[in-house]
Order: structure tokens, then sequence, then C-alpha cells
């Protein structure tokens, strides 16, 4: 789908799963604070390779897409980004994604918001793009900047997260 010198982005495929798995737990500290859905969901092999199958469904029927980051000299996977909460009337769609500690701060994550935007617009038909982060969440507000995005806004008690407190998230748009 996409290849630079160092990163590679493609679709996900059933093949993914165990990379997949490994990524998440591997990066737990990463990602138990702001994927906790996805960290649930990959808690073992098995249950990774049904949330594979649930994602891989729900890009045939169109609701959402999930892209694996790749670099491209190891082939390792080192993140992921998934296009999601798709409202085809209002032509409107939500990134959300994650790295492996490893790989932060490389540049990777903006590149592959940047490409996935692009492909969202001219491929998908969508005209707006969200992205929904917590402030303290630096290197996802980062991303979001750095891939064009601007400050919307506050939103209030938007998220709770695993210890089960609500917290207010930024809101971050895109458009066409």
């Amino acid at each position: 789908m996409f290849q630079s010198e160092t990163l590679k982005i493609v679709p996900l495929t059933s093949n993914h799963a165990n990379d997949f798995h490994h990524l998440i737990q591997s990066n737990l500290k990463t990602f138990e604070g702001y994927l906790p859905i996805t960290v649930v969901n990959t808690k073992t092999l098995k249950l990774s390779h049904q949330f594979i199958r649930k994602k891989l469904e729900s890009a045939r029927k169109k609701r959402e897409f999930l892209f694996v980051l790749k670099e491209v000299h190891s082939d390792k996977l080192i993140g992921f980004v998934l296009l999601k909460k798709i409202d085809w009337t209002l032509k409107q769609g939500e990134f959300a994604y994650g790295i492996s500690a490893a790989a932060s701060g490389k540049g990777f994550m903006s590149q592959a918001i940047s490409f996935l935007s692009r492909y969202a617009f001219d491929h998908l038909g969508i005209h707006q793009l969200q992205i929904i982060t917590h402030k303290t969440n630096l290197g996802s507000v980062q991303v979001a900047m750095k891939s064009g995005f601007s400050w919307v806004k506050t939103l209030e008690a938007e998220f709770t997260n695993s210890l089960g407190i609500p917290l207010d998230m930024e809101l971050y748009e895109l458009s066409k």
C-alpha cells in the first residue's frame, strides 16, 4: 500500500495476528492507559486471533479499517493505525493508533497518519478526520499537529481509563 525508505503501511490480514499480539503484549505499559479495549482483546494469542477476525469483518463491512506499520529493514510490526467511527453520511472518521516504545519518537506515526489521511480523502471519500487524545499523551498530540490536524476543543469526560476514571480529551480535526 505504502512504503518509504524506513516504513511500510499495509492493511491488516489474518497473517498479522501473532505479530499484533506480540506488539501489544510487549508494549503493555505504553498501550494500557490509552488503548485499554485493545489490550483486553489481545491478552492471549487466541483472543488476538479473534480480535483480528473481527477487525477484518469490520473492514469488509466498511465500518473501520486497521493498518499495520512495519519497519522496512526488519519487516517487524512496530505499530498500527485504526480508522474507526466512520460515518459515511457525514464522511467523517477517527484515527486511533499505537506504536511500540522502541519505534516511538522516530516520526513513523506522523508519516503514517499523513499518508492515511490522504488515502482516506482520496480513496475512501472521507472529508473530515479526527484524532482524540489526552493532553498528557504528548506523543499523540505531536502526531496530530505534525500531520496537519488542528485542535478544536476539549471533550469533557470523553474517555474512561482502565481505572474507571472519566477523562477530558482533546479533539483534533483535519478536513479535506
